[in-house]
Order: C-alpha cells, then structure tokens, then sequence
C-alpha cells in the first residue's frame, strides 16, 4: 500500500543437499562462542567489512568444525581455529566459504537465545543451516555462502513475494458486541491511510 516491498528472500523448500549434518546442544555452541566467536568479535568486529576480515572459511567433519580467517588473497587463510564436535554428533563432510558477519555473528546471536532441546545444523558447500526451538516457537537460519569476494550463492534461496492488497480492508464480525473502532474512527482511519497512499505515490 505505501510503494514497493524491500528486497528479501526465501529459503528454497527442502532445497539443502546435506553433505554434512550434525546434532548439537546449546553447551557445546556456547563453548565454541566462548573459544573464537566472542574473540573473533572483540577484535575484528569493527573492521568486518575489511577484505582481510570480509570471509572465513568453514570445514566441517564428523569429528570438528574448523574456522579459517584472516584472508590475503595472495596468501589465503592465515590463521584456523579448530573446535571438536561432540563425539558421534556429525556425519560427511563439507566446506563452503561466508561472509564473517553472516557466519560469527549470527552463531554469537543463538548462543544466546534459550534454546529448547537440540540444534541440528546441516550444510553443503552453498549454505549453512540451522534448526532449534525456544520456548516460544520453531526456528530455522539459513546461511548462504559467499565467493571470495564476499558475494552470497542464491542456490538455496528465492525471491520472497508478498502478497499486497490495493486496498486497506477491515473485518468485522457479525455478532462482535464491542467493534475495535466506531464507524467514525474507521473513516478517519480510510482518510489517513489515503493520505499516506498519496504521499508514497508522489515521492
């Protein structure tokens, strides 16, 4: 109603290969945070847009999650942190490359939700996935990974298009002894809305 949606996307519909798939508990993501993520944010967090600190790389094995960062691109990684899996908690294998921002941030950010239960993350060389619950509902985060450049693979995603209706519309229910609003405050509603219409259109 107010001009076109910003650009978002979708996560294709079962759409991950799992190369590599494992079962974690909220502990073990929290040691890994308190290891390098809280470090790696501490210290290059700033300056993440910097080509040096823009991508890591991540290798994952039945037996650890290996982060390489610090990039040259005449040189490659110069550094890796090595964080071991639980024991018997992962199978495959699997490499892809994101942008540090998408990867260390968003793995700080569920390290400290409540989380219910296990975390099942999964990936393959084109995005890292990862599933849990809270106390309040179900949740799935999708990382897409990236060229050395920094710019993100689509493979996994399609573009998100909402649904948008030409006009406002308001339900009422029949036998609804309380309306939310008199038929006064509904026109004055219709007048605002039309005016805010006007304003998007003519900018």
């Amino acid at each position: 109603m107010l001009g076109k949606p910003r650009w978002q996307v979708d996560v294709k519909e079962s759409s991950i290969v799992k190369e590599w798939f494992s079962t974690v508990d909220i502990n073990w993501l929290r040691k890994a945070s308190n290891e390098f993520v809280d470090k790696w944010i501490a210290e290059y967090g700033k300056k993440s847009k910097r080509p040096v600190n823009n991508i890591v790389k991540i290798n994952l094995t039945n037996k650890l999650l290996e982060i390489s960062y610090e990039f040259e691109e005449a040189f490659g990684f110069d550094n890796t942190k090595i964080i071991t899996l639980p024991s018997k908690s992962s199978k495959g294998s699997a490499t892809l490359t994101t942008k540090s921002s998408d990867f260390l941030f968003v793995m700080r950010q569920i390290a400290d939700l409540n989380i219910v239960g296990n975390i099942a993350i999964k990936a393959d060389t084109y995005a890292i996935n990862f599933e849990f619950s809270s106390t309040v509902n179900d949740y799935q985060v999708t990382i897409p990974s990236s060229n050395r450049n920094g710019k993100r693979y689509s493979k996994h995603f399609t573009n998100y298009k909402p649904i948008q209706s030409s006009n406002p519309t308001f339900n009422y229910e029949l036998d609804d002894d309380e309306p939310d609003m008199t038929e006064k405050e509904k026109k004055q509603l219709i007048k605002r809305l039309d005016r805010m219409r006007h304003r998007a259109k003519s900018r």
